[in-house]
């Protein structure tokens, strides 16, 4: 799949969904409904693909995980965006822009950020295009610079460990 032969990909998601069933695992099934999706899309049937999205939310809704809800926002905006749904995928996109805020997942946030900035963008809405651009470039630096000061620390500890040593 991740090397784009969803065609020869499909019978193994199939079988991992069946396998995820017979399991009851609600968590595995939101995953590979995801996939499912992505590969309904690409064949180009939008039914299918908003049906799997709407099953993982479902379940993902069922067992409280907000986190996995959220997710499914921004993937079905994508979805729409994909399918050249703009509308609809504004809307999507939008609403988990702003959940992916209150629940504090800014990696989401940046993300549904990029998409809403490349959905206005195709549409011709410059101006709303380099807002959505903006805050994304915001969020991510934030992101990189929290990374960088995690490097910062986990180098001084190193460090400190080594000195203590000789």
């Amino acid at each position: 799949s991740v090397q784009g032969r969803s065609k020869a990909a499909k019978p193994y998601f199939l079988e991992v969904y069946k396998i995820r069933v017979s399991q009851k695992d609600s968590i595995g099934l939101g995953y590979v409904l995801l996939d499912l999706a992505e590969i309904a899309l690409q064949e180009g049937n939008i039914k299918k693909c908003l049906q799997y999205t709407d099953e993982s939310t479902l379940i993902r809704k069922n067992i409280g995980d907000n986190y996995g809800v959220t997710v499914n926002l921004v993937f079905k905006g994508e979805m729409y965006f994909k399918a050249g749904y703009y509308e609809e995928a504004i809307k999507f996109l939008k609403r988990g822009f702003d959940e992916s805020i209150q629940i504090g997942y800014p990696d989401l946030t940046s993300q549904a950020a990029e998409l809403i900035s490349r959905v206005y963008k195709t549409m011709g809405n410059y101006e709303e295009a380099l807002g959505f651009h903006q805050q994304h470039d915001v969020i991510r630096d934030s992101l990189l610079s929290k990374e960088n000061a995690q490097v910062i620390r986990d180098l001084q500890t190193k460090y400190e460990t080594r000195s203590e040593e000789h």
